[in-house]
This record gives C-alpha cells, sequence and structure tokens, in this order.
C-alpha cells in the first residue's frame, strides 16, 4: 500500500494537534485548580510570597531549590502592587506557571513552524501538553514549568549553533543555560551532556575549524559558571543541610528505570505491570522514533541529524545519570524533575517525524502519539479533578479552622501552614529554624497541650506514612481524625482517649509525646 498521501496532509495533521493543545491551555485556564493547593511544595511557594523580602530571602537561601523561580514571582508581586492592583497569591502563583506554556505556543508557532512546518510545531505541542501529565504541572506554582521553557530556548540555540555557530546563538544558548541552573539544579545534568555532544560534533565534522569552536563552546561554558559562582556558596550550603536532614532510603530498580525512560509519556511511577500496555506502546514509540533516525540519517542535514541525536541523547543520558545520582547521593527522584528533558524530547519527535520520508513509519508514529495523548489527556484530567477534590477539601477545613478560640500544632509544618491558620493559638512540637519568626508555642508534649486546653478543639498538621484509616492513633492518650490531605499531610482534629481509674472514675494518661 502507499502511504505518500501522508505528504500532502502533515499541515492539517500538525494544525489538528496544534488546537487540541489550545483548547488544552484554556481548560487549564479556566480550571478550578487555578484556585486550589496541588501539593505542599505549592504553600511554601506561597509563604515565601507573603513574607518581606528579606524575610522571603533567608527562607528561599534554606530551600533546596535555586532562586530565579521566586525571583520572577515576587518581581510580579511587586508590579502589582507598584500598580495599586490587587490579585490573589495563590492565583498568580498559578498564572506564572501557565505563562511558560504560553511562551512556548508562540515559540512553536513561530520558530518551530517556521523551520520545520506545522506538523513539527503541532507535535512538540501536542506532546508537551497531552503526554505525562505535564498539564498538571502548568498549573502548579513551582519552578517546572518555567525549567521546560529555559530548557526548550536552550536546546533551540543549541540547534542554531550546530546549524550557524553564530555569535547570537551562543550568546544566547549561555543565556539560556545559566537561567535553568538558576531554576533546578537537575538542569545541570541535560547541559553537560549538550555541551558534551558539542565537543563530539566538532570532532565528527571536518567542515568546522576545531579551534575556533573549542574556543566559544569553552567560552560559554567559563560565562556560565561566572555568572553561578554568586549562588556556589548557598549551593554547597544547601546540599549540606539536604545530606544531614535526608534519609538516604531510596531505591533504583529495573521497573523504576523503565517508569523513568518512558516518562515523557506516562508520568505515573507505579508498579510496571499496573501499566503494561501502555508502557509496551511508549517502547514501541521510542524504538520506532530511533528506528527511523536510523534508517534515514543520510537523508539529513549534518546539523539536522547531530540534533536529533543530540536530544535523543540528551534525554535518555540524563535520566540514567540523574537517577544514580540524585537516588544515591540525595533523595529518590520524582519523575516532574525530568520535565525539562520531556520538552527536549518531544521537541526532538517533532523534528524527525517532520523530515522522515517513510511514510508507513510516520503513519504508525502518529496513531501511537495521537492514542497515548488521548490517554494523556484523560489521566491529566482525572489527577486535576482528584486534586481539584482534595483542594477544595482543604480549603473548607482550613477556613472553619481559622479562628482564635482553635488551637493548632505543628510537626514541621509551620512553614507551609502558619500563614494559613494564622488567626489560630499555635503550637509546634519542634523547634524552628527558619528566618521569619515564628508565632508558636514551642511544646514537644502533646499531651501537656491538651490537658491546658481541655476546653477547645485542637488540631494537629503533621506528615503520616503507610496510614489508612481516618481515624489515626497518635500514642495511648490520643487519637486523631483526618479532615483533610495535601499528599502525605495531614489536618487532623485531637481525641484524648478517656480511661477509666480503680475508683471508676475517668482519668487521663500524662508525658506521652509522638
Amino acid at each position: 500500500m502507499n502511504f505518500d498521501f501522508i505528504e500532502d496532509y502533515k499541515n492539517v495533521i500538525g494544525k489538528i494537534f496544534f488546537i487540541i493543545s489550545i483548547i488544552f491551555l484554556l481548560y487549564l485556564f479556566f480550571n478550578p485548580a487555578m484556585g486550589c493547593f496541588f501539593n505542599i511544595d505549592e504553600q511554601f511557594t506561597l509563604a515565601i510570597l507573603n513574607l518581606p523580602f528579606a524575610e522571603a530571602w533567608k527562607l528561599i537561601v534554606n530551600d533546596v531549590h535555586p532562586p530565579l523561580y521566586y525571583m520572577i514571582l515576587m518581581a510580579f508581586k511587586g508590579l502589582f502592587n507598584t500598580l495599586h492592583v490587587s490579585v490573589d497569591m495563590l492565583y498568580l502563583t498559578k498564572l506564572l506557571s501557565l505563562l511558560p506554556f504560553v511562551f512556548l505556543m508562540f515559540i512553536s508557532f513561530i520558530k518551530i513552524k517556521g523551520e520545520y512546518g506545522w506538523l513539527a510545531c503541532g507535535v512538540f505541542m501536542f506532546g508537551i501538553t497531552t503526554m505525562s501529565n505535564i498539564g498538571e504541572i502548568f498549573i502548579t506554582g513551582r519552578m517546572y514549568s518555567w525549567s521546560v521553557l529555559f530548557m526548550v530556548l536552550a536546546f533551540i540555540s543549541y540547534m542554531d549553533v550546530l546549524k550557524s555557530s553564530s555569535t547570537k546563538s551562543w550568546i544566547l544558548l549561555t543565556l539560556f543555560s545559566v537561567l535553568c541552573l538558576y531554576t533546578h539544579y537537575i538542569m545541570v545534568f541535560p547541559l553537560f551532556i549538550m555541551y558534551l555532544a558539542y565537543f563530539l560534533y566538532i570532532n565528527y565534522n571536518d567542515k568546522l575549524d576545531k579551534k575556533s569552536e573549542k574556543r566559544k563552546a569553552i567560552a560559554s561554558i567559563i560565562v556560565s559558571i561566572l555568572c553561578y559562582i554568586p549562588w556556589i556558596f548557598t549551593l554547597i550550603q544547601q546540599v549540606s543541610a539536604i545530606n544531614r536532614t535526608y534519609v538516604h532510603t531510596a531505591k533504583l530498580s529495573g521497573d523504576l528505570l523503565v517508569n523513568y525512560l518512558t516518562c515523557f509519556v506516562l508520568q505515573d511511577t507505579r508498579q510496571l505491570l499496573d501499566l503494561v500496555f501502555w508502557k509496551f506502546l511508549v517502547f514501541v514509540l521510542l524504538i520506532l522514533i530511533i528506528a527511523a533516525f536510523i534508517s534515514e540519517i543520510k537523508n539529513f542535514k549534518n546539523h539536522e541529524a547531530f540534533a536529533i541525536f543530540s536530544g535523543i541523547n540528551i534525554y535518555i543520558l540524563t535520566i540514567l545519570i540523574a537517577s544514580f545520582f540524585v537516588t544515591f547521593i540525595f533523595k529518590g527522584i520524582t519523575v516532574r524533575y525530568f520535565v525539562a528533558v520531556i520538552a527536549v524530547i518531544w521537541l526532538t519527535i517533532a523534528i524527525l517525524l517532520s523530515k522522515i520520508k517513510n511514510y508507513k513509519i510516520l503513519l504508525v508514529a502518529l496513531i501511537l502519539i495521537l492514542a497515548l495523548g488521548v490517554h494523556g489527556i484523560n489521566t491529566t484530567v482525572n489527577d486535576i479533578n482528584y486534586h481539584n477534590e482534595l483542594g477544595l477539601e482543604q480549603n473548607d477545613v482550613i477556613n472553619d479552622i481559622n479562628k482564635a478560640d482553635n488551637i493548632v500544632i505543628y510537626n514541621g509544618t509551620y512553614n507551609t501552614y502558619h500563614f494559613l491558620l494564622n488567626n489560630t493559638e499555635e503550637y509546634s512540637l519542634r523547634e524552628y529554624n527558619g528566618a521569619h519568626g515564628p508565632s508558636f508555642i514551642v511544646e514537644e508534649d502533646l499531651d501537656a497541650i491538651m490537658d491546658d486546653h481541655p476546653d477547645r478543639n485542637v488540631y494537629l498538621v503533621s506528615v503520616l506514612y503507610n496510614v489508612n484509616d481516618n481515624d489515626v492513633k497518635i500514642n495511648d492518650n490520643i487519637t486523631a481524625s483526618k479532615l483533610s490531605q495535601q499528599g502525605r499531610t495531614y489536618i487532623m482534629k485531637l481525641n484524648k482517649i478517656a480511661t477509666t481509674d480503680e475508683n471508676g472514675t475517668e482519668s487521663t494518661s500524662e508525658n506521652a509525646t509522638i
């Protein structure tokens, strides 16, 4: 059967994929998720925005991330304050996470469509919109969507360097590399692989002035390092703090590596057999892409072939190297750390599919992408609805609790919940080491707090592990009823267990702690 007819429909298919991406953007923009928390990290983001700059900065340097994302947030907050425009801070964080999505849409329409056509434009946007729950990341108040934007811009600049090695392309590559490093530490891995690939390209391409190109690459690396020096000492401090506070229990297994390697389509990290059909389809797509590249490499220009080769290796090697390094040195890695290289592999796939002439492979690949995209949309919508339910439930609980006659006890959760519960009388089971002066009383004895307030409602905000029941036994004297959940963090109402002494009267045990 002749599949040449596909060539005539490339633009139509690309436009359809692009339109689906726009529709999904509108779905995200008008979703109730824009008004509720997805996870406790978002609450940390909002806590920073609610502090004066000097105190927020002290909290930022004690975090485990670079500062650029927080600086962007505070800049927009300052802009709205200067303009005397009232804006909900949570909505602002969500909106600013969605902003890179809009930028990427324009970049795709102008730059990618201009150089590679509608099919590349549409496949790229469809991939980063529907796959791996990235849509959820674009409305999460964290730095991950910005890492996607800067990494895509860095990779586009890298492709321009491969094509012409102009001063402009090197300046842009250096700039976006620095922005990547100031957005998330994981970005050092794809950038390292990308620069290493360029040195391979220099040796491979005899048409280049090897000495000149090496000088340009080394100059770019040196400038990037110099730009990062102001943050180096803070990075060292943060790494030391991580090593002191994190328990290194994470393990790397075959199942986990399969999950990571297929995360450009499926974010789900459950056991392999739970999603064996979809994992199989993802591997078929990945193998198909690599096979198509190998079979048609002779039809590409040198810089195009090496750009595709680089994109595939940036994705695979970043996952393999970062998984081993981060898991064994720090803690278990999560798929959202890879979201920037997921965007790179989708840009690579999009460019490859726009260039290949084996229309049978192209048709199969497009059908697979459509099927996996539909599955991804369904998964993302279900996850967003789930988070909406939890977030709205927590909002109701917090509004009900945040009253002066209630007691709230924090178990390491002051930073993320204080600004939501600041009308209550606050206690903490541990000392606070942050920058902002605490408004709570430190009391390690949970029973003592309850005994001192027998006629008041007492609530605990704490992380719980491996607890499925609604009622939790905190110690021999206290139980807790779960009211809301955000990840592993629960808001619970505490209840004293009544006991009967030998005379038949009720008494309570003392001196128990959690």
